[in-house]
């Protein structure tokens, strides 16, 4: 048994030992109360709301700062209240305050509530819901061992396999273990290397900020850059941003893994699919929208989109075997999954991962 070995070995027999995870007991303690508000109607805030009603959780109505959100729904129906409202409400409330900066909320809401009743919304979200699926369930934990134990087979470095047993950790036994944070993504890495001709593919392009950076690190010698980006706000952006530049085609389509119409909400940064959305955009395949030309490079982050997106590059990939920087933080199934697929996609490739943040946000697969 080597050391990495060893240590998901220890992870595994520590989570198995533990009666309930931290999930679980937090989750317990908000189902006590007769009604529950997420402070915080923006894009973590609804994350969460997605996450609490998939656990069959009922949220009773947000709460912001924001006077523009009072009195508009937010999600499903489900209303933004005034901070004065919340507090007029707040006999059997529990409040679970959702922002990534949550210190002066929560002393905010100390005005009105009880410590007690004041519950704190991690922000590792995905590390909440694998701590939930898999503690306490001694079948699962063995099952989720054995997919460990393939993918980490498949890396190519040591500091893969650490980045691998500290995610572990944070999703099982602690949910602020450190992992290693490698400095920034996709075009900064020891094992890619640019050169003046490469055709990148921006899947969720965003407002053009990876772009930038792209046409940084390679002082503006590239021979193209296809981007896409789903949401009209930040496609809007994008174009008045990089529209003018001829070496750079835009696509105002989210990836998927065939062309058809897709939903969406439009939460700025987190954009995700979703069959509950309010807004319409196209999807479409890669090897459809780029049939016959050159791509040297794919990167995505596409908000837990990438498998679909990656099934709708399958020639692409096959046949000119790019670069690949795919993002697989959203979810545990991404993170275990992705590796083992892109091998399939193409076994000469060389497979690592990297962790770019000090959340448990932006993790990358690399394949070269």
């Amino acid at each position: 048994m080597d050391l990495w070995e060893k240590q998901i070995t220890d992870i595994i027999a520590e989570a198995k030992a533990q009666k309930e995870g931290y999930a679980n007991k937090w989750l317990r303690d908000v189902k006590k109360y007769d009604k529950v508000c997420i402070f915080g109607a923006g894009a973590h805030g609804m994350a969460w709301y997605h996450i609490l009603k998939s656990l069959d959780l009922q949220v009773e109505y947000f709460c912001d700062n924001n006077e523009a959100k009072w009195g508009t729904y937010i999600v499903d129906h489900v209303m933004c209240v005034s901070p004065e409202q919340c507090k007029e409400e707040s006999a059997a409330l529990a409040i679970i305050i959702a922002v990534q900066k949550y210190s002066q909320i929560y002393e905010q809401v100390l005005q009105w509530s009880k410590p007690s009743d004041i519950f704190i919304a991690s922000i590792n979200r995905i590390s909440f819901v694998v701590n939930y699926e898999y503690m306490g369930n001694a079948s699962k934990l063995d099952t989720l061992y054995e997919r460990i134990m393939k993918v980490m087979n498949l890396y190519e470095d040591e500091k893969s396999k650490a980045v691998c047993c500290q995610t572990l950790r944070r999703w099982l036994l602690d949910e602020e273990a450190q992992i290693d944070f490698h400095g920034e993504s996709y075009f900064y890495t020891e094992y890619i290397d640019l050169s003046p001709r490469e055709c990148l593919v921006d899947a969720g392009a965003f407002d053009g900020d990876t772009i930038q950076s792209f046409i940084e690190v390679t002082k503006n010698q590239f021979e193209r850059i296809y981007a896409f980006e789903m949401d009209k706000r930040n496609f809007k952006a994008l174009k008045d941003k990089l529209g003018s530049q001829d070496s750079i085609e835009l696509y105002p389509i989210g990836l998927s893994d065939q062309k058809n119409i897709g939903y969406y909400d439009s939460n700025f940064h987190s954009t995700v699919l979703s069959d509950q959305g309010t807004e319409q955009c196209e999807t479409d395949c890669l090897d459809h929208v780029l049939e016959n030309k050159t791509v040297t490079m794919i990167k995505m982050d596409i908000e837990g989109s990438e498998k679909k997106a990656l099934k709708g590059a399958e020639t692409i990939i096959r046949e000119q075997k790019p670069k690949l920087a795919i993002c697989i933080y959203h979810s545990a199934d991404d993170f275990l999954d992705i590796p083992i697929y892109l091998k399939e996609l193409n076994p000469e490739y060389k497979i690592f991962i990297r962790h770019h943040s000090t959340s448990e946000s932006e993790t990358v697969c690399y394949a070269y």
